[in-house]
């Protein structure tokens, strides 16, 4: 196929093999380090994160905890899109995650409940 015998390839690899392999240890042996500043592998890290909150922190969050669209949606028993439309409409306060979807605490559920009544 490349103009060489079948049967003298294999052969040849064979009797080349050493010198071959020896060749390549010798210029990786001759390579140096590349300059790169890498930093050492970090430990791994497992388990639970570092505790952060104060204490009167973790109370309020347990006790006016920060409810998704779909929550606040369910506990006032309306739809997303009326919840939407009270927070455009500033009828009801929320916050905005970083990707933009809104947040609501449990107590200003309770003052839009308590105000239309």
């Amino acid at each position: 196929m490349d103009g060489r015998p079948a049967g003298d390839g294999p052969a040849r690899v064979r009797r080349r093999g050493g010198t071959e392999v020896r060749a390549r240890l010798v210029r990786l042996a001759r390579q140096e380090a590349l300059p790169i500043d890498v930093p050492p592998p970090r430990p791994p890290r497992g388990g639970r994160r570092p505790f952060s909150e104060s204490r009167e922190e973790l109370i309020r969050r347990l006790l006016d905890p920060e409810l998704t669209l779909h929550e606040a949606s369910l506990i006032l028993n309306v739809s997303k899109a009326t919840l939407r439309r009270y927070t455009d409409q500033g009828k009801l306060r929320c916050t905005r995650t970083a990707g933009g979807h809104r947040r609501f605490r449990l107590s200003d559920l309770l003052e839009l409940v308590e105000g239309e009544q």
